[in-house]
């Protein structure tokens, strides 16, 4: 890698991204955001990091660095919690910015080597089948599941027709250290710990039942870089998960076994948790790669409640 564009790059899994990529290559970072949903305190400014404030749709702004660029990331989304609430933003952010993007790729030489479309397993909706590889129907049932779908289908379609390199990622319910669980828009388990420490009785949303697919932060970012680096996942899609799934209920005992004075308020469901069971295979990528994730959900909680202790002391 030499030179690498990062679309939100100041989010939760992207700024990640960006210093696990100072820490592991010597490419220049060029960082895309509109600190919409990023922080500008998250990024780890040096010689080799440039951040441009703009939408990821915004080409213009950052095209001269789309020319030189060896890997471009696409990271920038809307969280879904929020979604349904900006669709036009959602679109735009989802799936116009990719295709504003391959459309530059389409029409200028560049010297791009693979870009890295990050979608989300939310796009597998409801199955009654488990656990669910890549081969599955889309089952679209949020704003944000239909446009992740959306960019999907044009990364696809550029590969095809104008051979641009590409491989797309779907992520499964991704925590870990450096969520912003102050903030509305945060995962459980970001939340759920936040909420512990600070003494706010935690709000499960029907009978907590309802299981996901967690997969930590770290593993996540690994396993990233794999495929973007992998010549056999070029074209791919591949999902990346644990390949276990726990309710909600279990996030509140696991976090309950390490903070003790954990209090749960239950409220009718919402139409968000309308998926009652969620279980994704890795299997693809392990064939291909040979990666597999290393955190179990109680090493991955044990180590997100660390850091948010660590954080809380910090701000004291």
């Amino acid at each position: 890698m030499k030179k690498v564009i990062i679309t939100g790059g100041a989010g939760f899994i992207g700024h990640h991204f960006v210093n696990y990529i100072l820490e592991n290559t010597k490419a220049d970072i060029v960082v895309v955001d509109n600190l919409c949903n990023g922080e500008f305190e998250r990024i780890n400014f040096n010689e080799r990091v440039k951040l441009i404030n703009c939408s990821a749709s915004e080409i213009k702004k950052y095209e001269d660095h789309l020319k030189d660029s060896d890997y471009i990331f696409h990271m920038a989304c809307v969280q879904i919690s929020k979604s349904s609430d900006i669709p036009h933003i959602d679109l735009e952010t989802n799936a116009v910015s990719t295709l504003n993007i391959l459309e530059y790729l389409k029409n200028n030489k560049t010297s791009l080597k693979r870009f890295v479309y990050t979608s989300s397993c939310s796009i597998y909706g409801q199955s009654e089948i488990l656990p669910i590889t890549e081969t599955f129907s889309p089952n679209i049932s949020s704003i944000y599941a239909a446009t992740k779908y959306l960019g999907e289908n044009y990364t696809n379609l550029y590969h095809k027709l104008y051979k641009i390199p590409i491989s797309i990622i779907r992520y499964s319910n991704v925590y870990g250290p450096g969520q912003t669980p102050e903030k509305k828009v945060c995962g459980v388990i970001g939340k759920f710990i936040y909420e512990t420490l600070n003494d706010i009785p935690i709000v499960v949303y029907g009978n907590g039942e309802h299981k996901r697919d967690y997969s930590y932060i770290d593993d996540v970012i690994e396993s990233t870089y794999i495929i973007s680096k992998t010549e056999k996942t070029l074209g791919e899609t591949y999902n990346i998960s644990s390949n276990t799934n726990y309710s909600v209920n279990d996030i509140v005992k696991i976090i309950k076994s390490n903070l003790y004075q954990t209090k749960v308020n239950f409220k009718p469901p919402r139409i968000i948790d309308n998926i009652n069971n969620r279980l994704i295979s890795f299997d693809k990528l392990n064939r291909d790669t040979g990666w597999a994730p290393i955190h179990s959900i109680e090493n991955g909680i044990e180590k997100t409640i660390q850091y948010f202790k660590i954080k809380m002391k910090k701000n004291k």
